[in-house]
């Protein structure tokens, strides 16, 4: 929807409409935009671009001038957008001289793909940490940089105008800021969707330029190549495993990731020891992946292997403190070995990162049951209770602890 209301907002712009009617027509189209994906951001940018490339405007200031609502409209949406990036769990960030590097060989990239669509994947894997310590992937910078130096040389308005609106339409997942999925690559076919239109504005002009004759046999000949090669993309996208699997033959030793989740779905089919195996391939490409320790743990539990599910649990909490489920997890394997205090441990620490978690509250109440606390398991069942709890036999377990409570008075 974010395309469409931009798209739209693009057309009404180029229309020969009244300005007044234009620009409000532009800033709700925009809002709607924006609204609904913050990428929606570029499209005030690619309006200035629009109006430097449509209208010959060629002073910074004039355009500034003539576009200023239009840009004006988007600095709120940007603050928020970037606060919204910064409340989810980042606990990595490419370093700003980095971003530049990181940024010219994305550019590169991405026109390697568009010119030679070869060996394209759901999921590349090239997080920052992978380009810095296997520089050879950086070689897509010579590509980006020859585009770049490519322009000057070639000094045509059109050229630059693909360029540029290839580039704007990726902004906000170019490496210049941060964002989310960074984590998982910084390079991604699914974040130059519009970008493609710069790149078949590129390929149209200079087949009008250059292959006049034949433009049109040309045009129809690259449609169908590029219809081929989407037609075979489509069948990594029909189901997860599918994705999961295209990234795992194609680059394996990447990132854990694909590992992870493909492992999961080897565990909701109640494969066990396919999707264990995973796991484990996903903490040795990355040994602070504590996505990978967790959910080895989980298959752990799941095979009363407790002490080596401790283990991971422990691992798992080592790389990220904060993660609630490590503890809870913990707790039930030590609940399970006997070791009550150290499961009383877990679990407590457990509801000082989140209270209101019932089957918490009912689980240290089995703890301090079993560590023979009545009064405290008593307190505990109760507030799993008031939390909406509905295990059946807590109400049995709510009077066994009463009794026991009454007991030992």
């Amino acid at each position: 929807m974010s395309t469409f209301w931009g798209l739209l907002a693009l057309l009404i712009y180029l229309q020969n409409s009244k300005k007044g009617i234009k620009i409000v027509a532009c800033l709700v189209l925009l809002s709607l935009s924006i609204l609904s994906k913050p990428s929606g951001i570029v499209f005030p940018l690619i309006i200035v671009l629009l109006d430097w490339f449509w209208n010959n405007i060629k002073n910074p200031v004039d355009l500034l001038k003539r576009n200023v609502f239009y840009l004006l409209i988007t600095l709120p949406f940007i603050f928020i957008s970037f606060q919204g990036e910064a409340t989810k769990t980042i606990s990595f960030e490419i370093p700003i001289l980095w971003r530049p590097i990181v940024w010219i060989n994305s550019l590169g990239f991405y026109l390697e793909k568009f010119f030679i669509p070869w060996n394209l994947s759901p999921g590349y894997g090239l997080t920052f940490n992978f380009l810095k310590n296997n520089p050879i992937y950086f070689y897509s910078i010579l590509v980006g940089l020859v585009a770049v130096v490519a322009g000057f040389v070639i000094k045509r308005r059109e050229y630059w105008f693909g360029l540029l609106l290839l580039s704007l339409g990726y902004l906000p997942v170019s490496n210049l800021v941060t964002f989310y999925y960074q984590y998982w690559s910084t390079v991604a076919d699914r974040y130059v969707y519009f970008s493609v239109i710069g790149f078949a504005f590129w390929i149209s002009y200079f087949a009008s330029l250059y292959l006049k004759k034949y433009r049109a046999y040309y045009l129809i000949g690259l449609g169908v190549i590029f219809f081929l090669f989407s037609q075979k993309e489509i069948s990594k996208w029909q189901d997860e495993f599918s994705l999961w699997q295209d990234c795992i033959e194609k680059y394996p030793e990447r990132i854990p990731h694909p590992y992870l989740g493909r492992g999961m779905i080897f565990e909701s089919q109640g494969n066990l020891y396919s999707a264990l195996n995973d796991y484990s391939k996903a903490v040795t490409i990355d040994s602070s992946y504590y996505f990978g320790y967790y959910n080895r743990g989980n298959i752990n539990l799941d095979l009363r292997r407790y002490s080596e599910a401790i283990k991971d649990f422990t691992r798992a909490i080592q790389f990220n403190p904060n993660y609630v489920n490590s503890y809870v997890n913990r707790g039930l394997c030590y609940l399970e070995l006997g070791e009550y205090r150290n499961s009383i441990e877990d679990f407590t620490k457990a509801l000082v990162l989140d209270s209101l978690q019932a089957d918490v509250w009912y689980s240290l109440g089995d703890a301090y049951f079993s560590n023979k606390d009545y009064s405290r398991a008593l307190s505990c069942y109760l507030k799993a209770k008031d939390l909406g709890l509905t295990e059946k036999d807590l109400l049995e377990k709510i009077e066994q602890a009463k009794k026991a409570t009454s007991q030992y008075q």
